[in-house]
């Protein structure tokens, strides 16, 4: 499996890589799975998120398929061949008075 993934915020920080894509050997991986390889591949990351998968929500959006994940989505979202994910920094909104 082929997965090509972006970063921005505390990933790109840590890393400091923009973009990559990553070759798994399984047919099929969730979410909540490629991050405990991203945990292992870059132990920085780990420390960050305390190794802890929905710690990250605090700091950053989960992107699959145009859809913002949350949390309870980890373990649920299976990627796919060719799929890319983007872990972004959260954006805060509100209105200028």
């Amino acid at each position: 499996m082929r997965l090509t993934l972006t970063y921005g915020g505390p990933f790109y920080e840590k890393i400091k890589k923009h973009k990559e894509t990553i070759e798994i050997d399984k047919s099929s991986l969730t979410v909540q799975e490629l991050v405990g390889i991203l945990f292992q591949k870059y132990p920085q990351l780990a420390e960050f998120f305390e190794n802890n998968p929905e710690k990250i929500f605090e700091f950053s959006t989960i992107i699959v398929r145009g859809r913002v994940l949350i949390p309870q989505d980890l373990p649920r979202v299976q990627l796919e061949d060719k799929e890319e994910v983007f872990f972004l920094p959260v954006v805060h909104g509100g209105s200028a008075k």
